[in-house]
C-alpha cells in the first residue's frame, strides 16, 4: 500500500473536485500534472523519512496532501506572493474544516507559506520541508 492510499479518500474527493479544477487558471508550470507530480514526490519523500526514522512520529498524511494540492493555487491571482496566496486561500477553504482542527490548519498554512524555492529561511515544520524539497524536485538525500 501506497502512503498517498492512506490519506482520508472523502479528503481526496473533495480535494480532487474543488481544488484540482482551479489549476486551469494557472499557466502550465503550475498547472494539474505540477501539482499532481509533488503530491506524488511528497509522499516518496515521507516514505523514505519515515523508511530512514522508524522511531520518530508519523506525519499526518491529510495534511501532507492539502498542502501539496493547494501549494500553488494562487499563482494566477500572484505570481510573486502566491505561497501567501495560496495559503490563505487553503486556511479560508471551509470545506477542509470537517477534515481539520484550527490547529492542523495552521500547521497546512504555514507550510504552504514555506515551499517558496526563494524563501531564504528554513521551512518552519516538517511539512514545509517535505513539499518545499518535493516542489524543487530534489533527490530525496538533498532532504536529508
Amino acid at each position: 500500500m501506497n502512503l498517498i492510499d492512506k490519506v482520508n479518500p472523502e479528503l481526496r474527493k473533495d480535494v480532487e473536485e474543488n481544488v484540482f479544477p482551479m489549476y486551469k487558471l494557472n499557466g502550465e508550470s503550475h498547472g494539474i500534472s505540477h501539482i499532481n507530480q509533488v503530491i506524488k514526490r511528497t509522499f516518496e519523500i515521507v516514505e523514505e523519512y519515515e523508511r530512514k526514522n522508524p522511531d520518530k512520529e508519523k506525519l499526518n498524511y491529510d495534511i501532507l496532501y492539502v498542502v501539496a494540492a493547494y501549494h500553488d493555487i494562487g499563482d494566477h491571482i500572484n505570481r510573486r506572493k502566491h505561497h501567501i496566496v495560496s495559503a490563505q486561500m487553503m486556511y479560508e477553504d471551509k470545506n477542509l474544516d470537517k477534515f481539520f482542527s484550527p490547529e492542523e490548519k495552521e500547521i497546512a498554512k504555514e507550510a504552504i507559506e514555506d515551499h517558496r524555492a526563494s524563501n531564504t529561511k528554513e521551512p518552519r515544520s516538517i511539512y514545509g520541508r517535505v513539499v518545499l524539497t518535493a516542489d524543487r524536485n530534489n533527490s530525496i538525500e538533498e532532504f536529508f
